[in-house]
């Protein structure tokens, strides 16, 4: 039989020294307190990687695969839906699929709607140009803070794409009402490192239903219908349909009929006079572009976007320069002199094209009409698509002696560093900051220091949008000494507008002798819609 084995020498020790059996016992602590040590590191690795996983490190929000998660697993606890298969880990369903995700469910009141919206911002590309990347993500991480105040509850926000942000509406609220709430607090300005910037958004909204009943459908329908919001000019909200490819349907619709009404000159132009509010007299007009198709008015907002990925954009703008400048001819023949001038709006598309100045000159030069009477009318937009291009073709146009105006100031961002890199001669308020003007001092002292700017820098300010005479009235108050909109006059063909102009006898003078839009009636027309989609 084994003797059984005696202590070690250490154990030993301690029994016949209590010193060594206090240091051994102190050691063994240290090491369970290591060993803890590495068990909470690896935890909070763990947690660190998980988080990760689930969330934008830029602005702290859920990302895409987190966002799919929850929609994933609410889809599948709401009365309504019809899945395919619960969450599993699969290469199908985004990982991770566990209730300790970055969002959580919240319970699903039966008749409960469930909608997505996807918030996208129209002009980030441009910002990260014009100020950096630096300042590009200050301005995404300031757009979340944002709409995390603006949303109204404990509502799940994630950010899902580079510039796009989406939210889960499944408690019966109104998509439609809480995305134009958003889009209305981010047209306020953000305040960067850089400076005050401010940027538009579009809005898009998918719902349940039978052909939209999983998560990366109803996010997918959710961008379609932001992107469409975007094509028709940004800012505004759409509501997706059951035909995501609908843009692409209504382009194979609408792409032979617009090539055709544009070689052939169907698409027409109509004139908006802009007055003096001085004397309520003409001063100048804003050339407006309209297609009728099969009988019925075809809105820019839908036909321009059409024009453009169809390649027929610069053609359509040729276009309106040589009816522009024939009518500009045929009111020199009539008058007498000179002095009336049109605008007319240069796409971001054209205002890049170096040869555009060329085309410019000889249509001037085809119809003999002074440079100065044509106001090329550009917004920021064509500004910040290639800002390099557009201020080398925008400094080659006033070389030619035209009348350059930034039109839409104050609707996009930077507004006054483009006053800064390109020589304007006037600029147009946009129309959002008239529709409280008579009511709102807010607004007032805005668009005063917006005159005070103006004049400061030798520009002629008009206001677009007037539709009150309070309006007027508070504009005339205020300085401003140009302005048109519905209250004045609408669009209208050239013809009908001749009882406006400077009359002959008047000719010899210095800008001839103005009938007064004030004291006649309004011109009438059978469409209100323009060349920029207002």
């Amino acid at each position: 039989m084994t003797a059984p084995a005696g202590p070690t020498a250490g154990a030993q020790r301690a029994q016949d020294d209590p010193d060594e059996l206090r240091a051994q016992l102190a050691d063994l602590a240290e090491r369970v307190r290591e060993a803890d040590r590495l068990r909470v590191a690896a935890e909070e690795r763990a947690a660190a990687a998980t988080w990760r996983a689930d969330h934008d490190p830029l602005t702290g929000l859920p990302n895409r695969a987190a966002f799919l998660d929850l929609l994933t697993r609410t889809l599948a606890a709401h009365p309504a839906a019809a899945l395919p298969a619960p969450c599993t880990e699969s290469a199908v369903l985004p990982a991770p699929c566990t209730e300790s995700a970055a969002l959580s469910v919240q319970k699903v009141e039966e008749g409960a709607s469930l909608s997505v919206l996807l918030i996208e911002l129209d002009d980030f590309a441009e910002a990260t140009e014009l100020l950096g990347h630096a300042a590009g993500d200050q301005l995404l991480t300031a757009v979340a803070a944002r709409l995390g105040r603006v949303l109204p509850g404990r509502r799940p926000l994630a950010r899902v794409s580079g510039e796009g942000f989406a939210l889960l509406v499944d408690d019966g609220a109104d998509p439609a009402a809480l995305g134009e709430r958003v889009l209305n607090r981010m047209q306020a300005p953000f305040g960067l490192a850089a400076g005050q910037v401010s940027v538009r958004a579009s809005a898009g909204v998918a719902e349940l239903g039978p052909d939209a009943a999983d998560a990366r459908t109803l996010l997918a329908r959710a961008a379609v219908a932001a992107r469409s919001a975007q094509r028709a000019g940004g800012a505004r909200l759409v509501r997706s349909t059951s035909a995501p490819d609908a843009p692409a349907g209504r382009d194979l619709t609408l792409r032979e009929p617009l090539r055709v009404a544009v070689v052939t000159g169907a698409v027409e132009l109509a004139y908006e006079p802009i007055i003096s509010l001085r004397g309520d007299e003409v001063t100048l007009f804003e050339a407006r572009v309209r297609w009728q198709h099969e009988g019925e008015d075809v809105p820019p907002e839908v036909f321009l976007p059409v024009a453009a990925r169809s390649g027929l954009l610069e053609t359509l703008t040729d276009q309106a320069l040589e009816q522009v400048c024939t009518q500009l001819a045929r009111w020199n023949a009539e008058l007498g002199h000179r002095h009336v001038q049109v605008g007319t709006d240069v796409p971001a598309e054209v205002l890049t094209d170096p040869e555009f100045p060329d085309r410019v000159a000889a249509c001037l030069a085809r119809h003999d009409v002074d440079a100065r009477q044509l106001v090329l009318e550009i917004t920021e937009e064509s500004l910040l698509r290639d800002v390099a291009a557009a201020s080398a073709v925008t400094r080659r146009l006033r070389e030619l002696g035209t009348v350059l105006a930034l039109d839409e100031f104050g609707s996009g961002h930077s507004s006054l560093l483009h006053l800064q890199q390109i020589t304007l001669d006037s600029l147009k308020v946009h129309r959002r900051f008239a529709d409280d003007l008579d009511g709102d001092p807010a607004a007032q002292r805005f668009l005063a220091a917006l005159l005070a700017l103006g004049r400061s820098l030798g520009l002629k300010v008009i206001a677009d949008g007037v539709q009150r005479p309070a309006q007027a009235d508070t504009l005339r108050r205020l300085g401003c000494q140009h302005a048109q909109g519905p209250l004045f006059a609408t669009p209208g063909p050239a013809d009908e507008l001749a009882w406006l102009l400077p009359a002959a006898s008047g000719a010899a003078q210095a800008g001839g002798t103005s009938r007064s839009v004030g004291s006649a009636r309004p011109v009438q027309s059978t469409s209100t819609t323009g060349w920029a989609a207002r």
